[in-house]
């Protein structure tokens, strides 16, 4: 099922020639008996990028909205984002061991930056006349933020979502 689930999804992204990558490359995974360390790598990896995201879209909302927390928030990230991968290894696995939690986390370490990062951005550079129109016409801030900066933002955060997947995936290996 979950074979068939992708190489459909992949068939309509991408064509059949997509789909016929796809379903040869995991049907290749099934018979070379490798089926359960990938689908522990998928799971490990879609659990740490969708909490990396959510996580950090909280926190770059928070950071755009406050400018004290974003002073806070700034010097972390940039600390986050200067590691080497193998960095965030070391103190994870001393308190931890070895198993997928200490995975886990530092995934979540490495990738929750680029959503901080881009949802700020998206948010603090909606442009002002539009902000300034919404509060005119009588908006409160939540509304401001939920139903214009938001939706205005959203490729800014896309990105900062396509870019947690590539950090999430790039910290499973090493986790491996």
């Amino acid at each position: 099922l979950f074979i068939l689930g992708v190489t459909v999804l992949a068939w309509q992204v991408g064509g059949w020639r997509v789909a016929s990558l796809c379903f040869l490359g995991l049907i290749f995974m099934l018979v070379t008996g490798i089926w359960p360390q990938t689908m522990r790598s998928v799971y490990l990896c879609g659990a740490a990028v969708s909490l990396s995201f959510f996580v950090g879209a909280a926190i770059g909302i928070w950071a755009a909205l406050n400018d004290r927390a974003s002073a806070f928030i700034r010097p972390i990230n940039d600390t986050l984002q200067t590691m080497p991968l193998f960095v965030f290894l070391i103190p994870v696995i001393m308190f931890f061991q070895v198993g997928d939690f200490p995975a886990l986390l530092a995934i979540i370490m490495y990738a929750i930056v680029p959503s901080i990062r881009y949802t700020e951005h998206g948010i603090r550079h909606v442009r002002a006349d539009i902000v300034e129109a919404a509060r005119m016409q009588g908006c409160t801030r939540g509304q401001i933020l939920w139903r214009v900066q938001l939706p205005l933002a959203l490729p800014e955060i896309a990105l900062g979502l396509n870019q947690t997947i590539m950090f999430g995936l790039a910290m499973v290996v090493i986790d491996a």
